[in-house]
């Protein structure tokens, strides 16, 4: 399945496309907060993971469904202190 069939339920349950290049600045993201800056290519590694992941979910994803797959990939690959900061910055966001 490609990623192009694949909507985003967002919280204000307003409906939008899977765009990848959103994906990827979230993983970016998630290294800034921890100061820690990771090249192109490791940022690209990362997002295909992260969709490799989101693919076995479905054509239909909310936006916590991606979060914590992006949270799940950088903590199985190692990076546990970015992926902690990350979902630290989403819930203080959602307070």
């Amino acid at each position: 399945m490609g990623m192009e069939q694949v909507i985003v339920m967002k919280k204000d349950k307003s409906v939008e496309a899977f765009n990848q290049n959103i994906l990827e600045e979230s993983v970016r993201e998630a290294f800034s907060l921890s100061g820690k800056e990771r090249t192109h290519e490791e940022i690209a590694m990362l997002t295909e993971e992260v969709v490799r992941k989101l693919q076995t979910i479905g054509n239909e994803l909310y936006g916590e469904d991606i979060h914590y797959a992006v949270i799940d990939i950088l903590e199985e690959n190692g990076h546990e202190e970015a992926a902690l900061l990350y979902k630290q910055r989403k819930k203080d966001a959602s307070r």
